[in-house]
């Protein structure tokens, strides 16, 4: 057979040709992708970005889930080769025997082929369509995804098929050191035993399969259960179990075991299920792409690392979990025959000017006709939608806002005036009554819809005293619309008094018929969102929901970044002693809850290391110091030569993708975490990054 000349990955970032450091076994290949409906193109898994990056999306169960592969051109690389790839997918095995896996059906419609004259030396390839697989409900038993990769001769017999040219699989193998070899030498076979979890479960639990084969019946083999781990919080709990009773760890701090867990003899035939428990701590979060690793291993005969024989990886990762059906073939059939929308860039600009400007192209409707009401600008930032406008001190004639492109982007809250607002939007049903009303709150209460109208300081009264409803009636065929009836809005305090450094304005319509003369308002069928991501999504996709952060000045008003900018701080070190410590502290600054900027101190693993830190919520003219630290492990001075670079950057949350951009990014770091997305075209991961500022700090001479 052909030496292969393309090379998958074992694990997310690790160099592609060290199989003894990153065996196979680790079963955490970031080449096999799965991405449900999603199609991309073959730049969009080979770019910088994606290429260093974990960007598998969840396996669906019982749907269609399209899986992509690629790698990169080994030195021997030339032209005049194909390279065929299988795909084979079982239940959730710690183990990958061969002989688990080898007589499994591939699945349709491989192989793929990437065909000659398309690769050059050390080039990132990538399989231009997709195998399907469509995993049956398991529980909390997955499923192994085994990618098999072999290179061809380029003169291809054509009178048969490609799948008939293929070698078979390797075979099967007798026990645990021979089954090492394998892991650690054989190059055309890669591993995806991974579930990607939502981080902000209070539990996640996950169970596998470990089988133990072995020549000699009456050999015993001594295993080392490990769990692994990097970016989850310390007070994370776990707990494990077996079948069989031979596997049980009570319930315990990852800080009390974070390697070697539990020793385990197991006899040849061994077949048992293990089942780990995950508990998240109720005060915090995993963080994205943080992740679990359940491994088995054994001791080696010599001293040395353990020998990684398997692992069940989990990875935590909100946008694509809690927004998975978005990703759905479903939903991108439907995306793909509807007209797209533009979106605007940035964050709205508040100032003293009232003056309306036609910032905003004419966008084309994106809904389905059946929904009735919808948002003119659906692919707009979301808490920034055109729909809501805050004209100023005075009424305007309403009928200058049916022009879609007139927008009042500069306007704030003001304490004493009146501050008027009117709502716009699309109808494409005739002859209904639309009906709407208006929230104002500090940034927390919005995901608590109970308390939308439970608080009587939030809700938008008229001077009576009665809820501010606002009625129209549709015409026949679709429209433009605008209430004619401002809002009124007056006696705003400043939101410091709720903790708050803005207001969020939700807008929200109900379209009464015929057959429901009182339908619920959108508010009503929700009781409460788990995070902002949820609130975001929820806006997103329901048509009747519309929302408008905007700040609040005395009257005055100095520009400045919008307090919705995502910001963060990267630290790298340079010649940095291993063992040596850092950290960075703010000092002064307006105390504003929920506000932490820098990191604690922590220990310094590698040379050249990154760490650093996410925020948001910082208002205009926000001031503090920031301190660096660094602290030797044995008293002596930074070593020559060592230094420290600083990185100051900024992203502001934009919702062209539903849900996905309220989220921090993780930062990029060393090979353990955090892994990181940026790609604009991924779904549900458009961070666009600014790089504000920074500079080099010389820590010795």
């Amino acid at each position: 057979m052909p030496d292969e000349r393309i090379v998958l990955r074992h694990f997310p970032g690790n160099p592609v040709f060290d199989l003894k450091r990153y065996p196979k076994s680790l079963a955490f290949s970031p080449d096999i992708i799965p991405q449900y409906g999603h199609s991309p193109l073959v730049d969009e898994l080979t770019n910088d970005l994606a290429y260093g990056s974990f960007i598998g999306f969840p396996l669906v169960h019982h749907d269609d889930n399209l899986i992509y592969i690629r790698g990169i051109t080994s030195p021997d690389t030339h032209s005049d080769f194909t390279a065929a790839i299988t795909l084979r997918a079982v239940p959730s095995e710690l183990i990958l025997w061969p002989q688990v896996w080898n007589q499994t059906k591939p699945l349709a419609p491989g192989p793929l082929f990437i065909k000659p004259g398309q690769v050059h030396w050390f080039e990132r390839v990538a399989t231009d369509s997709a195998f399907k697989f469509r995993p049956t409900y398991t529980g909390g038993l997955g499923h192994t995804l085994i990618a098999h990769h072999i290179s061809l001769p380029a003169d291809l017999d054509t009178s048969q098929r490609g799948r008939d040219l293929i070698p078979s699989p390797p075979g099967n193998i007798n026990n645990c050191k021979d089954y090492y070899k394998f892991v650690t030498s054989d190059t055309t076979t890669t591993y995806y035993n991974v579930l990607v979890a939502d981080p902000t479960a209070s539990v996640i639990s996950v169970t596998t399969r470990l089988r133990i084969f072995d020549d000699n019946p009456n050999n015993i083999t001594t295993l080392w259960i490990s769990v692994w781990h990097a970016g989850v919080p310390n007070d994370t709990q776990i707990s494990l179990s077996s079948d069989c009773g031979q596997v049980h760890i009570p319930k315990t701090s990852i800080s009390n075991a974070p390697d070697g867990v539990g020793r385990l003899d197991v006899k040849a035939g061994y077949d048992g299920y293990i089942t780990m428990n995950i508990f998240r701590p109720d005060s915090e979060h995993f963080d994205p792409y943080s992740w679990m690793s359940l491994r088995v291993g054994m001791k080696p005969d010599v001293p040395g690392p353990d020998e990684f024989l398997g692992a069940q990886n989990i990875v935590f990762e909100a946008d694509s979990t809690r927004n998975i059906r978005f990703a759905s073939p479903a939903a991108v059939n439907l995306r793909n025959n509807q007209p797209s929308s533009q979106a605007a860039d940035g964050d709205p600009v508040a100032g003293a000017d009232q003056t309306p400007k036609a910032v905003r192209p004419p966008l084309v409707p994106t809904f389905p006709a059946a929904t009735g009401w919808w948002p003119y600008a659906p692919g707009t930032v979301l808490s920034d939608s055109p729909d809501i406008q805050l004209v100023g001190h005075t009424p305007i004639d309403p009928s200058t806002l049916l022009d879609p492109t007139v927008d009042y982007t500069n306007t704030q809250l003001t304490p004493d005036s009146k501050n008027y607002v009117y709502v716009r939007g699309h109808s494409t049903l005739p002859n209904i009554i639309v009906e709407a009303r208006l929230f104002i709150f500090p940034s927390t209460p919005m995901l608590h819809p109970n308390f939308y109208t439970a608080q009587e300081q939030f809700i938008v009264k008229d001077d009576d005293g009665r809820v501010a409803v606002r009625t129209l009636t549709t015409k026949p065929g679709e429209d433009f619309y605008v209430f004619e009836k401002p809002f009124n809005l007056h006696s705003v305090p400043d939101p410091q008094v709720y903790q708050s450094t803005h207001y969020c304005m939700i807008a929200e319509v109900r379209q009464k018929t015929s057959e429901y003369d009182d339908p619920q308002w959108p508010h009503e069928t929700h009781e409460e969102f788990g995070s902002l991501d949820d609130f975001a999504t929820w806006v997103a996709t329901q048509s009747c929901v519309c929302w408008k952060n905007v700040s609040w000045t005395p009257y005055l008003y100095t520009p400045g970044y919008s307090c919705s900018t995502h910001w963060t701080i990267i630290i790298e070190s340079f010649n940095a002693p291993p063992g040596s410590s850092w950290q960075l502290t703010q000092t002064g600054g307006l105390n504003i809850p929920g506000l932490t900027i820098g990191f604690e101190k922590r220990e310094i693993n590698a040379a050249n290391s990154v760490w650093g830190s996410h925020f948001t919520g910082v208002p205009a003219g926000y001031e503090a110091t920031l301190q660096f630290e660094w602290t030797s492990s044995d008293g002596q001075p930074a070593p020559s030569g060592m230094y420290v670079n600083y990185h100051l950057g900024s992203y502001s949350p934009n919702a062209a993708s539903p849900a996905g951009s309220l989220t921090c990014p993780a930062i990029p770091g060393n090979e353990q975490w955090p892994f990181y997305v940026g790609p604009n075209k991924w779904p549900y991961a458009n961070r666009k990054w600014s790089r504000i500022g920074g500079n080099k700090w010389n820590i010795s001479s």
